[in-house]
């Protein structure tokens, strides 16, 4: 063997002089690909709580909506029922008065005839 260089060596450095680079190439790229799929990744994960929260907001919302309507109908139903009372005591004393300077009382309930409509059919 008269060189260093032969047939077997030429091959396997050109062997090397492609395959290298081809996998160093390949290392990188794989590499950038995982990061693409990680920033991915964190974006639909940020995505996903953003649209979470615009919906927890919806409905707290709804609800808060819900119970202020609630709120102010019970107060409107409290208003009217201490209005009522406060009629009905009204009402209690001018009736008090008004029966004071009466002649005696009369009875609301008179009595009613019967008729054929309140007699049951025999058959």
């Amino acid at each position: 063997m008269s060189g260093f260089f032969t047939i077997r060596s030429y091959l396997l450095l050109m062997i090397a002089a492609i395959i290298l680079p081809m996998m160093a190439l390949v290392a990188i790229l794989a590499w950038d690909y995982g990061a693409a799929g990680r920033r991915t990744i964190e974006a639909e994960r940020l995505d996903v709580a953003n649209n979470l929260m615009h919906l927890m907001d919806r409905e707290i919302q709804a609800n808060e909506g819900f119970l202020a309507g609630v709120a102010a109908s019970l107060a409107e139903m409290d208003a009217r029922e201490r209005q009522q009372v406060t009629r009905a005591r009204a009402d209690r004393s001018a009736g008090r008065a008004a029966r004071a300077r009466e002649r005696p009382a009369r009875s609301h309930l008179k009595p009613r005839p019967v008729t054929s409509d309140d007699v049951p059919d025999g058959g």
